[in-house]
Order: C-alpha cells, then structure tokens, then sequence
C-alpha cells in the first residue's frame, strides 16, 4: 500500500512529464505526495560576484519558488494536496540532506537525467539515496509512464539486494499479478541459486498469489543490464524489480554494473532497492 510518495527533482523545467507522473500516482492511491525541490547554489559566498552575471541568492530563490508554484499548480489543478520543500545549498551538502528527505516515504521518485538541470547531481543523489536511505526508489522513464504493479520483471541473482526488493515490490504488487523472475547468466549453487535457479523464489511468491514465470538468460559481462532492459521489452511489462548495487559503488563504478547501468535512462519504471 502506498500513502506516502517522495518526488525528487531539482529547478528544471523539463520534467512535466515526471511531476504529473507523480501527481497520477498520488491521486490514483490516495496518497500524499512531497516533493524535495533541490536547488543548488554554486559557490559558498553567492552573496556577490565580482564578475558578470553578477549571481545573487535573489535570482536561485525566485527560480525555486517559480518551480513551486508550477508543481503546486499541477497538483492543485488535479486535487491532490502537495508538500513542498525547497533545499537550497551547495551540491555537497544536497547529497548530504536528500537522503534524510526520503526515510518517511513509502517510495521515492525519480525522472531520467533529461529531466534535470544537472544530469550530474540527480546521479549522485540518486545513489545517494539507493545507498544510504533504506527506502526503495521508483526511476521513470522520459515520458512519465508509471506502474500499473500488475506485470513486473524481477531481476534475480539470490543476492540479499535482490532479496530486499522484493520485500519492498510485494506490498506495491497487485493481487495476482503476472511475474517474470529473470534471471542473468543463472548458475547452480548451494549458497545462492540452488539446484534449480528460480524455482524457491517463484514458489515463495506464488504463496502470496502471484503469477509467476521463470526465464533465463545469457549476457557477455557488462550486458546484464541491457538484458534485463529486452526482457522487459518483451514481456510487455511496467515495472522492474532490482535490487540495488550488489557490489560496492566505486567497483560499480570502476568496473560497470547493473545498477550503474540501469540509474541512468530506463524505458520501464524501474524499482531499485539496496
């Protein structure tokens, strides 16, 4: 059940799509929707500049209160009540702050890079939040589709991430909703899969009334993503269920890995949870 939704999103004003998105989501679960405006100011003395444009505090306060006015328009304008917080401070300390925003909601939202100002400090919130908030994080894709939690593929690797994502997806998924456990390369083993990769997953969500289907697949190593993402595609589903850097970020990000690949743009409403 969802009654709280968090939306993060900075003073962009290519994210319309994603806002109402979220403004659906909260309407269609009668749930309240917060939304953390992040607004990042450049240099810690932002009082005055010496050389042109001659930036002031002014000019990044009447920006966010003008992104605020839009989304509580928006949400206005569809009946759904809105909380707004505006985080202005430098993008150090933003990364800081936005986890400690998202512990009180049932789900956090985030839009593609597209959507954002800064590509680069939506990444690393984003991870920021994956890592350090224990809450699951909904990424939308360009054109603000949202789940329907009726058909999801489950990216499955027996891992203790994937094992919290599902946690997480269970209370959000539909009675009886179809299931893809999708599994990457699957290999037999007592500590992980088994002797039967997928079959003690499958039947653990059968027993809460789900419909549930086991593929397997191969990919060369650094391909799991995309091929999670053609599974996806081909299911015709709206979600997919991750769980979230099952190896550590800086080998995430040396190396390459799912969650890396999948925090960028995604076509399926991806949950991901660490």
């Amino acid at each position: 059940m969802i009654k709280d939704l968090l939306l993060v999103i900075d003073i962009s004003t290519n994210d319309d799509a994603i806002v109402a998105a979220a403004v659906r989501m909260a309407g269609h679960h009668q749930a309240h929707l917060s939304v953390a405006l992040l607004s990042v100011i450049p240099v810690p003395d932002y009082t005055v500049m010496v050389f042109p444009p001659y930036v002031t505090l002014d000019e990044y306060r009447e920006k966010a209160e003008a992104k605020e006015r839009s989304v509580r328009d928006r949400a206005a304008r569809a009946g759904v009540d809105v909380e707004i917080r505006i985080l202005s401070d430098t993008a150090r300390v933003l990364l800081d702050k936005t986890p400690a925003q998202t512990r009180y909601a049932d789900l956090v939202l985030f839009g593609p890079p597209a959507t954002w100002e800064d590509e680069w400090l939506r990444r690393r919130v984003l991870e920021n939040v994956i890592l350090g908030s224990g809450r699951p994080v909904l990424s939308l894709p360009l054109d603000g589709t949202v789940p329907s939690f009726e058909r999801a593929v489950i990216g499955w690797n027996a891992g203790p991430e994937a094992t919290r994502a599902i946690q997480v997806a269970l209370p959000h998924l539909s009675a009886h909703a179809d299931v893809v456990v999708a599994i990457v390369n699957p290999e037999t083993s007592a500590d992980h899969h088994g002797s039967d990769p997928g079959a003690d997953i499958a039947c653990h969500l059968a027993r809460h009334g789900l419909r549930v289907d086991v593929a397997t697949t191969t990919a060369h190593s650094g391909a799991e993503a995309e091929a999670l993402r053609a599974m996806a595609a081909d299911r015709g589903v709206d979600l997919l269920v991750l769980g979230a850097f099952a190896r550590s970020r800086l080998r995430e990000l040396i190396l390459g890995g799912v969650t890396e690949d999948m925090i960028g743009t995604v076509a399926t409403p991806t949950l991901l949870m660490h």
